[in-house]
């Protein structure tokens, strides 16, 4: 479809501009949306002309599937994708526009990055694996060319267009090899599995590349590349300093042994001077190398550096263990006099794996999670962990319990029972859009919350949203009631929804904190840190 001036125009809304790039999978375009007055990159996905049209009609379902999942992502290091669609027989899959460049072009014009920029670049990538494996989204594609840099120093991983979920058949070219052989993991090559740790290789490869100047596993032609990722012996990075042992965990040829993405977290963290790191990505950090000499390098078990990366007569620094991350953390049973029905979780154990970044690690990472105006305001004492099942996620103290029950409900509890304060999350399919009436007319209605003991609204109103994508609102509803079943009877509550809306379906998440009134303003900070870090 064209319009009088011969501009090309998708769905009868995006105006192509320009062509951006191509690849295996399609191309990528620089488009206007007039609608909302503003530039978009659109992805034309190119399926293979040898497919049935049973074939093409399931990979347009996978296709639409696979970007509504990672819509889902919101993250300042992920791309944000708007909208997915068909036209012209193709899948498309618009996201926002980043002005930036890719980490292949910056290598091929600028040669390697110093361990400095490569640790901001890690830490960036790796918290944005946290919450991609935490939703069950695995990208599969990890590579210099997907990952691009602003100029205000903000990282970003593109293209989830061969992305899977949960394991799914992904979206293939029959009889070919989708992904870039020397980025991809062993397993991969081997069509054993595209689990979470093929997502850490790629990583790991791509960081390698970036303090190197290329992949330890490029050759002239596709199968040396192939034969070099499943047998060659693996070179020490040169030029990486401290992120050696982090490089090297990331690329054990063994799944089992391979670092998950909370331990490579952790021995980043550990590894590099904090400063030199930088604030989170989304904010404009200082790459200058800290002053001193950095912390003794760290090695993950089983991984010792190899002999010829040290100087003659140095020997290598002793070998020390992170802990392990990734762990649920400790359950308490849920207070029997918890919060009315409706609103509390009956007690049960984890289920789902709860993804940790506790001590020094949530300062460095948990900031990348919110808009940066959110990461200047967050009290810099303040240790959060994520939490994340098939249906939500979401941020809480290091020291609090976490239980899940049957159902998916999680609550989270305050160490000290005695303090009488929680918090409930779970999802459902919203009736209304808007989550403000929906709160409005089930508070009446279904949810009887009106007619509690003592209820009192204190305020209703539709949240600020700048730190939301676009199709998302968000509701805030503050009110007081009474249980007398409590030792604190007079009790304070927040509500807070999300809607994710959708061509499919709408999605709403919702947090409820319940706590002893006057205990509002000490926990203030904490409430808003926790809502804001609620995801579908």
């Amino acid at each position: 479809m064209t319009s009088g001036s011969d501009t090309r125009v998708v769905a009868g809304r995006y105006q192509i501009q320009r062509q951006l790039g191509r690849g295996g999978m399609g191309v990528v375009w620089q488009a206007w949306d007039p609608e909302l007055e503003r530039e978009v990159a659109i992805k034309e996905v190119l399926l293979p002309e040898e497919l049935t049209p049973d074939e093409r009609r399931e990979m347009h379902f996978r296709t639409r599937r696979e970007a509504r999942s990672a819509a889902k992502l919101s993250h300042p290091s992920i791309i944000t994708i708007h909208d997915v669609l068909d036209f012209e027989d193709h899948p498309w899959i618009v996201m926002e526009l980043v002005d930036g460049k890719p980490l292949d072009k910056m290598l091929k014009e600028s040669g390697p990055l110093p361990p400095e920029r490569v640790a901001t670049i890690a830490k960036a990538l790796l918290d944005s694996l946290l919450l991609a494996h935490s939703k069950g989204v695995i990208h599969r594609d990890i590579k210099p060319g997907n990952v691009m840099l602003t100029d205000n120093e903000r990282v970003i991983l593109t293209d989830f267009g061969i992305a899977t979920i949960d394991g799914e058949t992904t979206i293939t070219r029959t009889g070919a090899l989708i992904g870039s052989p020397e980025y991809m993991a062993p397993e991969r090559l081997q069509q054993e599995s595209s689990d979470a740790p093929s997502d850490i290789w790629s990583l790991g490869v791509t960081l390698f590349a970036a303090t190197e100047g290329q992949s330890p596993f490029k050759r002239e032609t596709v199968t040396a590349s192939i034969s070099a990722v499943l047998s060659a012996p693996i070179p020490p990075p040169q030029r990486a300093g401290p992120l050696t042992p982090l490089l090297m965990g990331m690329l054990d040829r063994d799944p089992a042994r391979r670092l998950a993405a909370p331990q490579a977290a952790q021995l980043l963290t550990a590894s590099m001077p904090t400063q030199a790191m930088g604030p989170p990505s989304g904010t404009n950090p200082s790459l200058a190398p800290t002053a001193g000499m950095p912390p003794p390098t760290q090695y993950p078990p089983g991984h010792q550096p190899p002999p010829q990366q040290y100087p003659p007569g140095q020997q290598p620094p002793p070998q020390q263990y992170p802990p392990h991350a990734g762990q649920p953390g400790p359950n308490g049973p849920v207070d029997p006099n918890g919060p009315p029905s409706g609103s509390a979780a009956a007690g049960g154990n984890n289920k789902r794996k709860v993804y940790m970044v506790a001590g020094a690690i949530a300062a460095a990472l948990v900031l990348g999670v919110a808009s940066a105006a959110w990461a200047a305001t967050r009290p810099e004492t303040s240790e959060y962990q994520l939490y994340g099942s098939g249906d939500y996620s979401f941020e809480y103290p290091v020291d609090w319990d976490v239980s899940e029950d049957d159902d998916g409900r999680a609550t989270a509890s305050h160490p000290d029972s005695r303090e009488e304060i929680s918090f409930v999350v779970d999802s459902y399919e919203p009736e209304r859009t808007n989550p403000r009436t929906e709160i409005e007319e089930k508070s009446e209605g279904e949810w009887e919350t009106t007619d509690w003991d003592g209820y009192e609204m204190e305020d209703l109103q539709r949240t600020q949203q700048d730190y939301l994508p676009d199709r998302w609102k968000a509701a805030t509803w503050v009110f007081r009631y009474t249980n007398d079943d409590r030792d604190h009877p007079n009790r304070y509550s927040v509500r807070h929804q999300v809607h994710v809306e959708s061509d499919w379906d709408d999605t709403a998440v919702w947090l409820r904190w319940d706590l002893p009134e006057g205990q509002e303003t000490e926990y203030q900070d904490v409430i808003e840190h926790v809502n804001r870090s609620l995801r579908p």
